[in-house]
């Protein structure tokens, strides 16, 4: 939350994903939505497959 915070202050713009309770790179059932949204977030900055 602090670097949320800071790049706030500093203007950035940023995503952020808060997954209560998982640890960084879940295994539960929430595994398949944290894998879908990095994957979306890829194909927003990146564009998709070529």
């Amino acid at each position: 939350m602090r670097m949320a915070d800071a790049l706030s202050r500093a203007g950035k713009h940023f995503e952020l994903l808060i997954m209560p309770g998982q640890p960084h790179n879940p295994q539960s059932t929430l595994a398949r939505y944290y894998l879908d949204d990095i994957n979306q977030f890829f194909v927003r900055t990146l564009g998709g497959p070529r």
